[in-house]
């Protein structure tokens, strides 16, 4: 059993380091795509810089969504909402060594 837990513990951290490898290397990549019109059709796949856009809100609209957080939350204690299904993850929490 802890083979297992060991092993999936080493891969979360594996992927964990890849993660920031592949973040440190997009910003070269995209270096790479802008004087090309941002994609390049390469034999491995088709490369594209994608914009993501981040909002902040008023005020306003950040109390409606904290009451629209609340409501939903009523509705499920109160059984108004329908569950539509339940998953199941593992969390990883550092031990102490």
């Amino acid at each position: 059993m802890n083979s297992i837990l060991k092993k999936y513990k080493d891969l979360k951290d594996e992927i964990t380091r890849l993660e920031e490898k592949k973040k440190n290397m997009e910003e070269i990549v995209i270096s790479i795509l802008q004087p090309l019109g941002g994609s390049c059709q390469t034999p491995f796949g088709l490369f594209t810089i994608v914009t993501m856009r981040s909002w902040t809100y008023s005020d306003e609209v950040s109390a409606l969504k904290e009451l629209l957080k609340h409501t939903k939350q009523l509705e499920e204690l109160q059984g108004t909402a329908r569950l539509l299904e339940t998953s199941q993850h593992v969390r990883v929490m550092e031990g102490k060594k």
